[in-house]
């Protein structure tokens, strides 16, 4: 592949499932629970420091710019381009935005790899290897995803069917349909049938077969980002630039499965051969953890079995429970069982 690689890290979530460690002000991917101090952020660097690529483009809420400056001084990633959004509107108008970005910078031909900031993937060597795959494919046309091989029948991910091989490219197949979030009687249909993967939110192309087809399927968001980027102010307070609100209000708040993917004949999916969680609850935290008691900050826990008990300070003991997340902070104390752990944005929504 001679098209030049640029990683885009999105950061603008909140992290709502880990609420209340989780918060507009610390979203998850800022949070150091993992060993050696890190954050799911640092982990995303450190992941794409071990590929060939242009300096990362990170896109995050204009309120994260002082964790995102603290992130890349610890892991020297101080050459890498912040864009800033100054509200929120789903993933589609922010990929769109970094790819006006990208295409400005490096030109038509380069390869976008979009990745979220707040994901687990330990296997380093696999995770380079499907991206020269998804690479490959990326240089014929194609916008690719990764799919993961579900391990269980989970409700809270959305499935790929899985469609033909590509001809001529190993390993990437055609996307027959994508199904969203299903309900847990469903998931196990869909497990059990085969031929579905996990949708992992990670994307491969190439910058103008994107924008082609974000013309043709989004093209008032496309417009509307275009406008964004190329009105875009320096921000104050870093070395980033904060996109231009007026017009990236005029985006419509959409993810971009649903904007583009879902209605592109260009989609295909590697199957991924990597371990890989989105952390996107406190089951997945501890599974994370690697132990059946897991703790971190001033917490203890005794006699008890199938534990995550965290605090940010505050003292917090745990006796003779079982299957439980007891979580404690400033901003609230949340006690759930580790099998209802995706349920836990019902509390935060009222429901």
């Amino acid at each position: 592949m001679t098209q030049p690689l640029v990683p885009v890290i999105l950061s603008g979530g909140a992290g709502r499932r880990l609420w209340p460690l989780s918060t507009e002000e610390q979203p998850k991917q800022f949070l150091k629970l993992w060993p050696g101090g890190r954050s799911l952020f640092q982990m995303t660097l450190e992941r794409i420091g071990a590929l060939d690529t242009a300096p990362p483009v990170i896109i995050a809420n204009v309120r994260q710019a002082g964790l995102i400056g603290d992130a890349l001084a610890v892991v020297g990633g101080e050459d890498a381009s912040l864009l800033l959004e100054p509200l929120r509107r789903d993933t589609a108008p922010a990929i769109a935005a970094a790819a006006v970005h990208v295409h400005d910078r490096f030109g038509p031909d380069t390869v976008m790899a979009v990745l979220p900031s707040d994901h687990v993937i330990d296997d380093h060597a696999s995770f380079a290897g499907a991206m020269d795959v998804a690479c490959a494919a990326a240089g014929d046309g194609f916008l690719c995803t990764f799919g993961i091989p579900p391990t269980r029948p989970a409700s809270e991910f959305g499935y790929i069917e899985l469609g033909a091989q590509v001809s001529g490219l190993s390993n990437v197949l055609h996307i027959a349909r994508f199904v969203e979030k299903p309900d847990a009687d469903r998931a196990a249909q869909l497990v059990e049938a085969g031929g579905h993967l996990w949708n992992s939110g990670m994307f491969v192309f190439r910058v103008d077969a994107f924008l082609a087809e974000a013309e043709a399927y989004m093209s008032d968001g496309l417009d509307a980002a275009r406008h964004a980027v190329r009105g875009a102010t320096a921000d104050p307070g870093s070395s980033g630039l904060v996109l231009d609100a007026q017009a990236f209000a005029r985006a419509p708040a959409i993810s971009i499965d649903y904007a583009v993917f879902e209605k592109s004949g260009q989609a295909a999916v590697v199957p991924a051969g990597f371990d890989w969680s989105d952390l996107g609850n406190w089951a997945s935290v501890h599974d994370s953890l690697g132990g059946d008691i897991a703790t971190g900050g001033d917490a203890r826990v005794l006699d008890s079995d199938t534990v995550l008990a965290l605090s940010d300070g505050i003292p917090l003991r745990v006796l003779g429970v079982t299957g439980l997340a007891v979580i404690a902070s400033a901003d609230g104390v949340l006690i759930v069982g580790l099998d209802r752990a995706a349920e836990v944005k019902r509390l935060l929504d009222g429901a």
